[in-house]
């Protein structure tokens, strides 16, 4: 009863309540003062959350951006070192494995120990080299390590008999027993290699293996992070073919297998770049991938490189920058708030006086008129008030629009630096690693080019496509490296005789180049070709396995089109390898040409009724040698 009472005298208290003069003033819709400091704090605010979300929105995206595209780089930089490490190894025990020391199966057990030994002391990255014969047994190895004991079980044993090998990341609990443990705490693993030996007569008498050690990941991690500073705080981690994790960072992955990521996906399938991920351990991260691509001849073993970075401290920048922002927006609107409390007092009597006025005169009184006040025009006041707020806000716009111009300076100069990589990626995907030449992609891109282009002009296109002679004597007789540079000085003959501005000389596979002739008709282009061969000639590069030459010399095969619409590019392709076939059929070191010769269109049947309009393709005709 009493609490009913209570209940319903609260409506009653309140009404009286407002009805006090003192306390009506402060309710919003009495007081113009309150009421103008409320709207412009509560606008401040707006303005602030606005910038805020703003910010939220595109600056965690440009930096995720910026993040991800160096982490993506990152972890593409590290599959390639990968690549090339293995690579080196691959090629250095195919090396020795030519020697005669090792190949010779007569050669004194002494020497070919101290012979490995020197190579383990230059070639740190090899835990243990070592000989087996064609039984398994190991005869002589570095460090005696192994030696007597049988490794017909291992796989590189049995793949080393068959051909040269190159196995994935392995643990080797035999050879690990007898090596010292890795210092990082890795457990020890090892990348085998393996080369056949044989004898004079080309039998397959043992096998020269040899285990990497799989801590040059390490290594390579290392060179990779040490130039991207402390912001990153980037984790490396290197999956195999087989899912397994070869290299993780100390505090590991978590739980979980790696496999299920997109990234690994993606990167399995070819494909290299960033994105945004949750990994097994339910933390989100910038996940930069790419996966290992061979190095030349060598095919890689399909490992995929991740480099990761929590999107909490990817994105810390951005946040501290919300931060900053809300403060100095709350600072204004409780500024604000205060000047709209003074300027709300100035305005509201000569307000008042003015409405007492107009009702004064509503109500038909004469004499009335609106006041004025003393000193400066109201509304002069007002405008000089409101021009202050408008130059106050006016200056945190031009802050705020300097701190912007500030900022999308930095996203210009980061935007600047990947388009230089980009193009510098562009050029080493287009140019071939050993001779600087065009590589096989850009010669068909430049020769389906100029195919189009001269099928609409009706002009001819001539190529040329150049083999060295006898090159795998030459290689035999002289050893690879100096075949490799025997490439180059060839390439460089090549390039500065096909003096013209839209020539192209390219790499077009092993000891084979091809050069691009636009508007080049038969005779130029035998001319261009006999330029060449003698170019090559005149470097007299000494060659005993070449029985057509004193030294270094080539055949080339000449072909000239007119390219058609209905044609191909291979079509030429196919008449030069055909001219090729022939110079070399014909004694090698010279040209010889091949010329598409289009039919003469055939004469309209006058009894005819209807004509075939639709074009067909013409037959190709060698031309007559002379």
């Amino acid at each position: 009863m009493a609490l009913g009472k209570l209940v319903g005298g609260v409506p009653a208290l309140t009404g009286r309540i407002l009805a006090m003069p003192g306390v009506a003033r402060l309710l919003p819709a009495r007081n113009l003062r309150l009421r103008l400091g409320m709207i412009l704090s509560w606008a401040a605010i707006a303005v602030a959350l606005a910038i805020t979300a703003l910010v939220s929105l595109t600056g965690e995206r440009r930096i995720a951006a910026n993040i991800g595209q160096s982490i993506g780089l990152i972890a593409n930089q590290m599959a390639d070192t990968l690549d090339r490490g293995m690579f080196e190894r691959y090629r250095e025990i195919s090396i020795i494995g030519g020697l005669r020391q090792i190949r010779d199966p007569a050669a004194p057990l002494a020497e070919r120990r101290e012979l490995l030994d020197r190579l383990q002391a230059t070639l740190t990255d090899y835990a243990w080299i070592g000989i087996a014969d064609r039984d398994g047994s190991v005869i002589v190895a570095t460090q005696g390590v192994l030696e007597a004991e049988n490794v017909s079980d291992r796989p590189w044993f049995t793949a080393g008999l068959q051909g040269r090998h190159l196995g994935d990341v392995r643990e080797d609990p035999q050879l690990a027993s007898q090596l010292l443990s890795e210092s990082n705490g890795d457990p020890p693993r090892f990348v085998a290699v393996a080369v056949p030996l044989t004898d004079g007569a080309g039998d397959v008498w043992g096998v020269l293996g040899a285990q990497v050690n799989y801590s040059l990941a390490r290594s390579v991690e290392a060179s990779v992070l040490a130039g991207t500073g402390e912001d990153l705080q980037a984790e490396v981690f290197v999956v195999g073919a087989d899912g397994n994790e070869l290299l993780t960072p100390p505090a590991g992955a978590g739980p979980g297998s790696l496999t299920a990521l997109d990234s690994v996906k993606a990167a399995q399938s070819g494909r290299h770049g960033y994105q945004i991920e949750r990994w097994p351990d339910g933390a989100t991260y910038v996940t930069g991938y790419a996966s290992s691509r061979g190095s030349l001849a060598y095919p890689g073993l399909g490992w995929t490189v991740l480099v990761r970075q929590s999107t909490e401290a990817a994105f810390q920048p951005a946040r501290e920058l919300q931060q900053q922002i809300l403060t100095v927006g709350l600072a204004a609107a409780l500024l604000l708030a205060a000047m709209g409390w003074y300027l709300a007092g100035l305005i509201a009597g000569p307000m008042l006086a003015i409405a007492s006025a107009a009702r004064q005169i509503e109500r038909g009184e004469r004499g009335a008129s609106i006041p004025q006040a003393k000193g400066n025009d109201e509304l002069a006041v007002l405008s000089q008030s409101l021009d202050s707020l408008v130059e106050s806000l006016r200056m945190r716009e031009r802050d705020l629009q300097r701190l912007a111009a500030m900022h999308e300076q930095r996203v210009r100069e980061r935007t600047a630096e990947l388009e230089e990589v980009n193009l510098r990626l562009e050029q080493l995907s287009s140019t071939d690693a050993l001779t600087g030449l065009a590589n096989r992609g850009q010669f068909d891109r430049a020769l389906e080019r100029e195919w189009r282009l001269l099928a609409r002009s009706e002009e001819p296109l001539s190529l040329i496509m150049i083999d060295i002679d006898h090159f795998k004597g030459y290689n035999d007789t002289y050893g690879h490296q100096q075949g490799d540079d025997c490439l180059r000085q060839v390439a460089g003959a090549l390039f500065h005789t096909a003096t013209r501005a839209g020539d192209l000389v390219a790499r077009y596979g092993g000891e084979e180049f091809v050069v691009v002739l636009s508007h080049m008709e038969a005779a130029g282009a035998m001319l261009v070709a006999e330029k060449l061969r003698r170019a090559v000639f005149e470097l007299r590069i000494p060659h005993k396995a070449n029985p057509v030459a004193p030294g270094v010399s080539i055949s080339l095969g000449v072909a000239t089109v007119i390219p058609q619409r209905d044609g191909a590019p291979a079509d030429l392709i196919k008449l030069a390898d055909s001219a090729l076939y022939r110079a070399k059929s014909e004694g090698r070191d010279r040209a010889v040409q091949e010329v598409y010769i289009p039919p003469p269109p055939a004469a309209p049947d006058p009894a005819a009724t209807h004509v075939d309009m639709a074009r067909r393709p013409f037959q190709l005709r060698r031309r007559p040698q002379e």
